[in-house]
């Protein structure tokens, strides 16, 4: 897939961010005390990056060479965009092998298998140790715990002992959330991307709830949120989607809760439809 594609496919990265309102994320009017939308901003020149890195060269190891490109911002302003990174790199990977969708989410899943290594692994690892994602604890279980100074042996252990976090499950199982919230995108399209994009995550959000809230916060928060989703999904009906997430917003930005594993989904979905929209994938 040429070059002009990669950057369709990481314009989810640039997107997704500027969209307003969102409950309790970054968006191009509200920020967190650690990051703004600037600092997001930023992360899309690095998501490019890496996303160009990953799709060049051998197939092994091609995460490593993208989380590789992206480690300088992490370790500079934290945890920005790495779920949605992730997620791109297979799919930017796979852009090589097919220009079709949605065969493009299932060779991304078969690409994230196929061409593991033990230094994806261990940089995905680092990427986590650089981003400060303190809410991870100290895990025991399967694998190694992140900032043990230990790694597992492939990419795929890591990535399945965590199978019940979105963005671990999608890089696993094809992506089903990608195309679901990317059907969501084309449908609404007419309206605009900003509306688009936000009648993506309401529906993520309430259909699907968010594993960073079950993280941070527990499982009872996940429910919380979840129930709340899908009450501001009934909403819309008559406030229209902002007037749904503005709701939501006024709920959870208080909590210090931000849907992060949504809106990583989110963020894919965007850059998928971007290429579908630009003709640079092909339904099919």
């Amino acid at each position: 897939m040429p070059g002009d594609a990669l950057l369709a496919l990481a314009m989810g990265a640039l997107l997704e961010p500027l969209a307003h309102p969102k409950p309790g994320a970054v968006t191009r009017c509200l920020g967190h005390s650690d990051k703004n939308i600037f600092d997001f901003a930023e992360s899309f020149y690095y998501v490019y990056s890496a996303c160009r890195a990953s799709a060049i060269g051998d197939c092994k190891g091609f995460i490593a060479r993208g989380i590789r490109e992206y480690l300088p911002l992490a370790r500079a302003r934290g945890n920005i965009q790495a779920g949605t990174l992730m997620l791109l790199l297979p799919l930017c990977r796979a852009a090589q092998e097919t220009s079709m969708y949605p065969a493009l989410l299932r060779e991304a899943s078969r690409l994230v298998v196929e061409c593991d290594s033990p230094e994806s692994a261990r940089l995905y690892y680092r990427l986590l140790e650089e981003a400060g994602v303190s809410h991870l604890g100290v895990y025991e279980g399967p694998v190694p715990s992140v900032g043990s100074g230990r790694y597992p042996g492939s990419l795929w252990e890591a990535l399945w002992a965590a199978r019940w976090d979105l963005v671990h499950r999608e890089l696993l199982y094809s992506y089903p959330l990608v195309e679901e919230a990317t059907r969501v995108v084309l449908e609404w399209l007419r309206a605009g991307w900003e509306e688009a994009i936000l009648w993506a995550l309401l529906s993520i959000l309430a259909h699907h709830g968010d594993t960073l809230i079950a993280h941070k916060y527990g499982w009872r928060a996940y429910k919380k949120a979840l129930w709340e989703a899908r009450h501001a999904l009934q909403i819309a009906s008559s406030r229209g989607v902002r007037g749904a997430l503005e709701y939501l917003d006024g709920l959870w930005r208080p909590r210090g809760w931000s849907p992060g594993a949504a809106l990583d989904i989110v963020a894919a979905a965007t850059g998928v439809a971007y290429a579908i929209r630009a003709g640079l994938l092909v339904e099919g």
